[in-house]
């Protein structure tokens, strides 16, 4: 296990019961002349050791506490992605942590969103998926373009080709109109991470409770290409100003891994913070893209094996798998959560939705029957687009 021992839950609160000796008294005669032998003190048995209440619930996680329920970039399923109101929704449905996706404005600033490109357009003009309303914007027409994002071929609006203030003026849209509800197009705004940060200041001091926030550095090796900079030097730097530096309040992840190792053995140790880290590793035939650059053909089935999270427990603290490497498309628990946890690795697998598209035929359209499966097989928290609905059925199995 990499040298960041820290517990990968809110603090827990212990009770420890104990027993007071009881004072004997001293029994004195009366005046001078002697009296009658007094009688010894009758000796009362010390009670037994009154037991620690058993828990409700015996969690198959790591730690053995509850799993944490993380708001997968907010609460995405009822309000637009990655803003500042998807965020506080999230914390006020019982969310643990918050995700915010980082990328890099043209001056340098972490900004939340999931990609760098914000708006993709195909060549006869029509949008295919939009996050921000730039595509409406004629003073932006300009910066239309084609980039290669780690080796594919985007044609669109892409972040870093913004400064933050012209960011600002943009309102996020719904990733996903033909699903979710668009009532909130057009209201909020693109936020810094230093934004989200002051948010979850916020919201400890009115609820009174620990929130973290779970950044990651999207697509680090493209954006050192095509915009000069080490994001996770950037994010680093921006936690210390910012002085949200608690290996409690905060994970690090990332799909590609020299990133990580990056943080751990250099970019961290330097600025004298050490939070943990957390392997992404999403569907076996597909590839970590610092690896595909470097011409390794490896792939996350690699990273997923017995062998390769003992490696990953070199350099992180914890893996963030599909959920099919926990769940397979048979509803079959496999041996993952076995295999993670013997390399001391906690995992927390993405990304859990309502919506009965994304459920496998056996929930019969339950989504929280999905959770309970995947946290009876021992996760130590989930990544959820409806962190309300975790909540509730983590709150439940406590019961």
């Amino acid at each position: 296990m990499r040298k960041n021992t820290i517990g990968f839950t809110l603090a827990g609160l212990t009770v420890v019961l104990s027993l007071l000796g009881s004072a004997q008294a001293e029994l004195l005669g009366g005046g001078g002349v002697p009296t009658a032998p007094i009688a010894a003190p009758i000796q009362v048995p010390a009670a037994p050791p009154v037991p620690a209440p058993a828990p409700a619930v015996q969690w198959q996680t790591l730690s053995g506490a509850a799993p944490l329920v993380i708001g997968h970039r907010g609460s995405s399923g009822t309000r637009p992605e990655h803003t500042l109101e998807a965020y506080r929704e999230a914390i006020r449905g019982g969310a643990d942590f918050i995700e915010p996706d980082l990328v890099v404005t043209k001056d340098g600033v972490l900004v939340a969103r999931h990609e760098p490109v914000i708006a993709i357009v195909d060549p006869s003009g029509k949008v295919l998926e939009a996050t921000a309303d730039v595509h409406n914007r004629s003073e932006f027409r300009d910066r239309l373009t084609v980039k290669q994002v780690d080796g594919h071929t985007v044609r669109g609006y892409f972040v870093e080709d913004f400064t933050l203030a012209e960011l600002k003026t943009l309102r996020a849209l719904e990733r996903l109109p033909q699903q979710r509800s668009t009532q909130y197009d057009g209201l909020f705004e693109i936020p810094t991470l230093s934004e989200v940060i002051a948010l979850v200041r916020e919201e400890e001091a009115r609820t009174g409770r620990q929130i973290g926030i779970y950044p990651e550095t999207k697509h680090p090796t493209y954006m050192q290409a095509v915009a000069g900079v080490n994001t996770s030097q950037l994010l680093i730097d921006t936690l210390v100003r910012e002085e949200f530096t608690d290996p409690q309040r905060v994970f690090i992840q990332s799909f590609e891994t020299a990133n990580l190792r990056d943080l751990n053995t250099r970019i961290m140790p330097a600025a004298g913070v050490d939070l943990p880290l957390i392997q992404l590793i999403s569907g076996p035939d597909e590839a970590p893209y610092d690896w595909t650059a470097a011409g390794d053909t490896r792939t996350y089935a690699a990273l997923g094996s017995s062998e390769g999270l003992r490696d990953i427990a070199t350099y992180a603290d914890g893996v963030g798998p599909y959920k099919r490497w926990v769940i397979d498309d048979h509803c079959q628990t496999t041996d993952f959560v076995t295999r993670a946890h013997a390399a001391g690795l906690p995992l927390h697998p993405w990304t859990f939705r309502n919506e009965a598209s994304y459920l496998l035929s056996c929930y019969g359209g339950d989504p929280k029957a999905e959770m309970r499966q995947a946290i009876a097989a021992g996760v130590d928290g989930l990544f959820t687009d409806f962190p309300a609905t975790g909540r509730e059925v983590v709150d439940a199995l406590s019961r």
